[in-house]
């Protein structure tokens, strides 16, 4: 099988003084990204890191992430990506599910304190500190070749976020990142290349989600990163798209309506890039306004995918009056990206499995009507999926649930309403409440309130908002007069300055969170005192001392 490596190492000889990378304006070129590739690859080599090796890294996005990754690659080794702050019990439960034999960091870095706050990474055979300082790998000066890749099936192994629950294993082989390379690529072609007016790889562009900059190291051009995005100045980011003359802005709806919404308020008219492309949750008009308002003749893609294909659609936001306040309540994100790779069924059971074969058109719902949306095709990663997410239709072609509920209009295009599981049926009068229909409701009404959830939980309807400066009393009159008049069933809710969103986009509900079972903090904190306790020998000897000197003292009270 072709390994991912193979063409980043191809690219790297190319051009070999022109910018590859800029993370957090850390920027290097791609002849010193390759030197760097070659000494991690040899140094990863001596420490015994063989093909189909499972390797944890634990290293923060950044350049020295992106190197050490194409090294392991190149090693045919099989990484492992794990978001440290998920928390104690979640993090070593992935570690326990993907099963490293190797744990790698980098010197200087706050990473190598997991060792001692994790019980799972100490338990990992090998640790690997890697220094750029050290003698030992400034001595490795051959570079890895394309010739020189072993080819392994697996390359990476990464986790779901964990927003419904806990975090899923996704394991992606070489093929599929190949293809979801070539996705970008397709992607590029049909929707961007007529409005940037350049090659692939001639262009470059600023993300806060990863698969670009990856993208980039095979393809060419130049990738950016802000791996901070929650935190970082938007200031720092135009900076950066004009100093590398960047071609697009992509990320999350979050990253974008920061940088867009400074943007407005410092009267920067237009960001310097030719095109923006947001994805990765559910899109509403209020943010998507104020992106399309600094992007010139606001060229806005809308890319909508899941974790296991991206992107199932795309759709510019000129179509489908995407920006129109009086909208549709539905949210369109365009026609399948893969021809005939979309259906819509009646919303199943969440925990049916389907051991037999279905027939998937005599199921499928008519033209408009709302279901839930099933895809398949060459761009879709069924690899360590649950079997209760897969379907087999007659015809032997495996349909993937990816859990969203919509339907496909007259022309083709998918409108979405929400998550299928988090849909509220009114047992009074049978109708069905879809979590983004009304969350854009509420959203169209007010300014103050930046962030709504509506969902069922074990039965019962939660309404979180999100206002930041509280919600005046006249906005709190007209929400409740909203949920009156449109009969929104609403057991709870719940109005907060934050609401806890997922780490990976910042723009989705983080339900382990907000419905987590008491204390999920107080309960890390005791399993890491036991493990410190438990693990380093002076706190036993310190416990033991305090313990003989109490014994010492109760006998001399006793005797006294």
């Amino acid at each position: 099988m072709e390994n991912y490596s193979y063409h980043v190492l191809q690219t790297l000889q190319k051009d070999q003084d022109r910018t590859l990378m800029i993370v957090d304006n850390d920027a290097i070129t791609r002849g010193a990204f390759h030197s760097r590739v070659s000494q991690v690859a040899h140094l990863l080599r001596e420490a015994g890191l063989r093909p189909g090796d499972r390797v944890l890294l634990a290293v923060s996005p950044s350049l020295d992430m992106f190197t050490v990754i194409v090294a392991i690659f190149a090693l045919g080794g099989t990484i492992i990506l794990i978001d440290p702050t998920m928390g104690l019990e979640r993090f070593n439960y992935c570690v326990g599910k993907a099963n490293p034999v190797m744990c790698v960091w980098m010197k200087g870095t706050k990473m190598k304190w997991l060792k001692y706050i994790f019980p799972s990474i100490k338990a990992i055979p090998k640790l690997l500190e890697i220094d750029y300082s050290s003698s030992l790998l400034t001595n490795y000066n051959d570079l890895i070749m394309p010739e020189n890749v072993i080819n392994t099936e697996h390359a990476l192994i990464t986790f779901t976020t964990g927003s419904t629950g806990m975090p899923k294993l996704l394991l992606r082989k070489h093929e599929f990142l190949l293809f979801q390379s070539k996705c970008i690529s397709k992607m590029y072609d049909k929707y961007m290349k007529e409005i940037i007016k350049l090659d692939e790889e001639e262009c470059g562009g600023l993300t806060n989600l990863a698969v670009f900059p990856l993208h980039f190291l095979k393809v060419g051009g130049t990738g950016g990163l802000f791996s901070r995005f929650t935190t970082c100045d938007p200031a720092d980011v135009i900076q950066t798209l004009t100093k590398y003359k960047m071609n697009f802005l992509g990320g999350s709806l979050h990253f974008l309506h920061r940088v867009a919404k400074y943007a407005s308020e410092n009267g920067i008219s237009h960001l310097p890039v030719q095109l923006a492309l947001v994805g990765g949750s559910t899109i509403y008009r209020g943010p998507l306004r104020t992106i399309s308002s600094v992007i010139k003749d606001s060229n806005v893609l809308i890319a909508y995918g899941s974790t296991e294909a991206e992107p199932i659609s795309v759709i510019s936001v000129k179509e489908k009056q995407l920006l129109e306040a009086d909208g549709p309540d539905a949210l369109c994100v365009g026609k399948p990206f893969v021809e005939d790779s979309v259906r819509v069924i009646p919303v199943q059971d969440d925990s049916k499995v389907f051991s037999d074969p279905v027939d998937i058109d005599s199921l499928r719902s008519d033209c408009g009507e709302i279901g839930e949306l099933l895809i398949s095709g060459w761009h879709v990663n069924t690899n360590e999926v649950e079997a209760k997410r897969l379907i087999t239709d007659i015809n032997g072609r495996v349909w993937l649930r990816i859990e969203d509920a919509g339907y496909v209009d007259k022309d083709g295009y998918i409108w979405l309403v929400g998550r299928a599981k988090w849909r509220v049926v009114d047992t009074k009068n049978g109708k069905t409440y879809w979590s983004a229909i009304v969350e854009q409701k509420i959203l169209d009404r007010t300014s103050k309130i930046t962030f709504v959830a509506y969902l069922n939980h074990k039965g019962r309807a939660y309404l979180f908002i999100e206002a930041p400066d509280g919600l005046p009393l006249k906005e709190k009159e007209a929400l409740d007069s909203f949920i009156k008049l449109e009969g929104v069933p609403v057991d709870e809710l719940v109005i907060k300055p934050h609401i806890a969103k997922d780490r990976r986009h910042a723009s989705k509900p983080n339900t382990a969170v907000l419905f987590a079972e008491g204390n999920q903090k107080l309960k890390d904190a005791l399993t890491l005192v036991k493990f410190v306790i438990i693990s380093n020998p002076l706190v036993i000897l310190l416990l033991l001392l305090i313990q003989l000197f109490m014994v010492f003292v109760a006998f001399y009270l006793f005797t006294a």
